[in-house]
């Protein structure tokens, strides 16, 4: 009889009451070691080695005792990962294929003891697949009325916590001016009134010794209390918490804190911000790459514009003092390094930083990175401080003083900061194209949150629910819930390829309403995944 060796994989996604004598960790552990003795005449045996993640969250793969089990799973010393319920293992259907990949690489399989299915039968995955997609389907609206919760505090004028901006300090849900701070902030809003440019104005804010502020992060640490950089600048020139707003995403409300700036020295700088926006060659445009942008030859390339017929066209061109002649559109490059700065910002681990030891530090640590993720282009651009195109790589280089900051802690080296990609520069009439492969770190959210709810209303309908019942519960028409329904029935290559975001770009939530699907999957594969690539 094979031998299979079985470790137990035990989580709690708070670290409250672990510190008792027989804890939740104890308990998961206890119901796994009795349900592997059960199946002793299987030849299940225990592996002693403990792997308990006390205080993280199962919405990511990042807990230290996950990684080491797959590290024992790869080195082919476990055969069989025990758990007491799936959803301790993973929440995410993206991290549970991911996983279910890395399993099947070297024979290896996990069980649910709670839920009587294993991954080592094809109806067992099955079965997962869908308790997960309800698993994430759950999670997902407890965020969305976290999310509800937060915009109807944030137009009641409260401030609701994040990374408190220069010039305030914190008073329960509200803020007040912290007046040496709020010197500060006047300061930058007349030199940017004075000298019209964010570059002169860095370079005079530095002269004067001005800085950021100082505040304590979650790894218990000092930091901030830097010089201000481009970014930075930017950052606060556009904050509308110093008119005494509260801003959430497009708009803002009056908030029920003092102003720092008062409303007629805002819009002069909301004036100028917009002038120099329409600037030719756009130099002056937050997130535009000028000045941080070199080609093969480590000569700068400049941003520029052109109207022909009406229809305003962006490049980067190269210098005269340049042996390259490249025009590169600005869409192209700037989606590329933002593409490539997530990736970057990604692959950031607990073990890049310095002085991470408690598992709530690194949960403080997760939570700023996936906040840091979130970020808009341009914002995302912010952190970026050189950029080197070649014809087939591009080398980026994040500013680590701003990504520290965002983060709130204080990174080992910059090493983890420089990174090459390959790229493929081809010529298209003009110009050049630049080719990447986005597709594998861009999942498309809409599509993944339509497959996962079409799962959810194939459930239901099996369930002995109505389509009019579905549509009527998640406020759709009929005709609407059924078309998207049809995602439920897509091949599971297609499914998997969703989940991970790796499908075409081109596979989109319309092209797969408007397209008449064949029933055979391998027919769907064809059609979906090869063509549109």
């Amino acid at each position: 009889m094979a031998r299979i060796r079985c470790a137990i994989y035990t989580r709690k996604s708070t670290e409250e009451g672990l510190d008792q004598d027989f804890n939740s960790l104890d308990a998961q552990r206890e119901a796994c070691e009795a349900y592997i003795k059960s199946q002793a005449h299987e030849g299940w045996r225990l592996d002693p080695t403990r792997y308990d993640d006390g205080g993280f969250s199962g919405g990511n793969m990042e807990r230290p005792a996950l990684q080491r089990l797959m590290e024992a799973i790869r080195a082919r010393q476990v055969d069989r990962i025990i758990v007491y319920k799936i959803d301790r293992l993973t929440r995410s259907l993206a991290d549970f294929a991911k996983l279910v990949e890395d399993l099947d690489a070297v024979d290896a399989s996990f069980v649910s003891v709670t839920q009587s299915f294993s991954t080592a039968t094809s109806m067992g995955r099955l079965t997962l697949n869908m308790l997960l997609s309800f698993a994430q389907f759950e999670r997902e609206v407890t965020a969305e009325r976290i999310r509800d919760k937060i915009a109807a505090s944030k137009a009641k004028g409260l401030w609701m916590g994040g990374r408190i901006p220069t010039g305030y300090d914190a008073d329960g849900r509200k803020l007040k001016v912290n007046e040496a701070e709020a010197q500060t902030i006047r300061r930058l809003f007349r030199l940017y009134l004075e000298l019209g440019q964010v570059p002169k104005v860095v370079e005079e804010a530095k002269r004067e010794g001005l800085l950021t502020k100082r505040y304590q992060a979650k790894t218990g640490r000092m930091l901030g209390g830097r010089p201000f950089t481009r970014g930075l600048i930017y950052r606060v020139l556009n904050n509308a918490i110093y008119i005494g707003r509260i801003p959430h995403k497009d708009t803002s409300y009056p908030g029920q804190h003092q102003a720092i700036i008062d409303q007629a020295a805002w819009d002069q700088v909301q004036a100028k911000l917009a002038t120099a926006n329409r600037t030719k060659g756009g130099r002056n445009v937050p997130g535009a790459l000028s000045g941080r942008l070199f080609d093969a030859d480590g000569i700068a390339m400049t941003r520029h514009t052109a109207n022909p017929r009406g229809k305003v066209y962006t490049y980067y061109l190269t210098g005269e003092a340049s042996s390259q002649d490249w025009r590169i559109r600005a869409a192209d490059i700037e989606g590329c390094l933002f593409w490539a700065a997530r990736q970057m910002i990604a692959r950031l681990k607990a073990g890049d930083v310095d002085g991470l030891t408690s598992p709530s530090q690194i949960k403080g640590f997760e939570a700023e990175k996936a906040e840091l993720q979130k970020r808009s282009r341009a914002k995302t651009l912010d952190l970026v401080e050189a950029i080197f195109l070649r014809k087939a790589d591009i080398e980026v280089r994040l500013a680590q003083a701003s990504v520290e900051d965002a983060l709130g802690c204080e990174l080992q080296s910059a090493t983890s900061l420089r990174s090459r990609f390959d790229i493929e520069l081809t010529k298209r009439k003009h110009e050049l194209k630049l080719v990447y492969d986005a597709a594998i770190t861009h999942p498309d959210l809409t599509l993944q949150q339509a497959l996962l709810k079409a799962i959810h209303w194939k459930a239901r309908l099996t369930a002995g629910e109505t389509m009019t019942d579905i549509a009527r519960a998640d406020g759709l028409s009929v005709q609407v819930t059924t078309r998207r329904m049809r995602l439920a029935m897509l091949s599971p290559t297609i499914q998997m390829a969703i989940a991970k975001g790796t499908q075409p770009v081109s596979l989109t939530l319309q092209r797969i309403i408007e397209s008449h699907l064949p029933l055979y999957w391998n027919a769907q594969d064809s059609l979906l995944l090869e063509q549109g690539n």
